[in-house]
């Protein structure tokens, strides 16, 4: 099964994230990260397969900022790395910071999105972008 990573140093938006997502039935396990220094190392031991456990990320949600480097550069670092499978990253804030949805593509984001604190919007977006990402994933694998 597919898990979701969410790095985010705020651990009240890993679990409005994580409660929102199981609530629009979105069912993968979740793995939680502080920081963008941890996930990196989590990644180059996963590509070295010098973990214990049988983990599959397909699906990476970074916060833009970050306690000890930001979402951009992190996005960018993860992207610099061969990742065995396909793994989209989705960039948010969970305030209106300007200049950071272009620079956030750029560096490798697939969606990005502001994150509220509206357990019942963030249910509605989240529900939305995990059924754009399944039926763009089906149109991959059966090219008409």
């Amino acid at each position: 099964m597919a898990e979701i990573i969410i790095v985010d140093s705020n651990t009240e938006h890993k679990k409005l994230l994580t409660s929102a997502l199981r609530q629009a039935d979105i069912l993968a396990p979740c793995l939680g990260f502080q920081d963008g220094s941890s996930i990196l190392a989590f990644f180059k031991e996963l590509l070295n397969d010098n973990l214990s456990t049988k983990v599959n990320p397909q699906y990476l949600m970074v916060n833009m900022i970050l306690p000890d480097m930001d979402g951009l550069e992190l996005i960018q670092e993860i992207r610099k790395l061969k990742t065995k499978e396909e793994l989209t990253i989705i960039g948010y804030s969970n305030e209106p910071v300007e200049g950071l949805i272009a620079p956030a593509y750029r560096n490798g984001a697939d969606l990005y999105m502001f994150v509220r604190n509206s357990l019942p919007d963030l249910v509605e977006i989240l529900g939305n972008i995990f059924f754009f990402l399944k039926s763009r994933k089906k149109k991959k694998a059966n090219p008409s």
